[in-house]
């Protein structure tokens, strides 16, 4: 028998409130305690624009590197889809539409046409009814009278 020393370190991230999750009962104090000795928080993606072109050039690099092609170039129309887009799924997101857009364009340059249709048009919020107005005692009796 033989022992192996070991230094390790656990790195956890989550989009959750971890102390809020442990207050109502819905994540263990005892682990929470061992995580959190370093906290680090970082903004979505849609409050720091500043960042998408360097981020978007490092994942363009390490995506084309892990196809093993050569670094394509993204179309002005596909930077101004990228820089025009919120977000909601943060990084992850962005680095999926870009592996999506590598594999499906053609060539050396990336267009536009290649990123997910919600990155290219992004759904517009529906326009309230017009009867938005209308108490839920309205509606029935309109719809109970038909």
């Amino acid at each position: 028998m033989w022992t192996l020393d070991l230094d390790a370190r656990t790195l956890a991230a989550t989009n959750r409130d971890l102390a809020a999750e442990v207050h109502a009962g819905r994540f263990r104090s005892d682990l929470y305690y061992r995580l959190a000795v370093v906290t680090v928080q970082v903004p979505p993606l849609r409050e720091r624009r500043e960042d998408l072109p360097a981020l978007v050039d490092h994942l363009l690099t390490a995506l084309a590197s892990c196809h093993r092609w050569k670094r394509p170039q993204l179309e002005p129309a596909t930077l101004a889809a990228i820089a025009a887009y919120p977000w909601p799924g943060n990084v992850r997101e962005l680095a999926n539409a870009l592996e999506r857009a590598l594999v499906l364009s053609r060539g050396t340059a990336v267009g536009a046409e290649s990123l997910p249709d919600a990155v290219v048009a992004p759904p517009r919020e529906a326009p309230a009814p017009a009867d938005a107005s209308l108490s839920l005692e309205d509606v029935e009796r309109r719809t109970s009278s038909r």
